[in-house]
C-alpha cells in the first residue's frame, strides 16, 4: 500500500512540475533602444547623424541586435504618433536618445546624446562617443 502511495505521489509531482515548466513564460531580457528623432525637414547634418549612428550600431552591436538587446529606431517627430517623444525626452531639435528598458518592458533610464552636434566634423569621434554611451547602458 505504501509503495502505491509513493508511486502516485511521484507521478503527481512529475505531472505538476511538467505543467509548471510548460506554463512558465520566458523572462524578457533587458534591452537598449537607440532612437534617432528627426523632423520632416532634413539637412545634411541630420542625414549624417542618422547614417553614422546606424553604421556604428550595425557594425559594433551585431550580436546585441540579433539578441534584441539593442534596437535602433528612426522616428519622425512631425508624425502624430511620435509627437509624444518631444515632451517625454524634452526634444527641441534632431536628437539621438538612448533608452534602457528592463525585463518588465519599463524604461528605467534614458539619455539625450547632445554632444553628437560637437562631433559632426569628426566621424571617428562621433562614433566613439555613441559607442561609449551605448555600452554604458548595456
Amino acid at each position: 500500500m505504501c509503495l502505491k502511495i509513493k508511486k502516485y505521489f511521484l507521478l503527481l509531482c512529475t505531472f505538476i512540475c511538467f505543467n509548471l515548466i510548460l506554463m512558465a513564460k520566458p523572462a524578457l531580457a533587458n534591452k537598449v533602444i537607440v532612437y534617432y528623432f528627426h523632423s520632416s525637414q532634413r539637412c545634411s547634418n541630420c542625414l549624417k547623424i542618422e547614417k553614422w549612428s546606424k553604421e556604428l550600431i550595425e557594425k559594433n552591436f551585431q550580436e546585441e541586435i540579433q539578441n534584441q538587446k539593442v534596437v535602433y529606431k528612426v522616428l519622425n517627430t512631425d508624425e502624430k504618433p511620435n509627437k509624444i517623444y518631444l515632451k517625454k525626452y524634452n526634444l527641441y531639435t534632431k536628437s539621438l536618445v538612448i533608452s534602457k528598458i528592463n525585463n518588465k518592458n519599463q524604461e528605467t533610464n534614458w539619455k539625450n546624446l547632445e554632444k553628437i552636434w560637437l562631433n559632426l566634423s569628426d566621424e571617428k569621434a562621433f562614433k566613439n562617443y555613441i559607442n561609449k554611451e551605448i555600452e554604458s547602458f548595456l
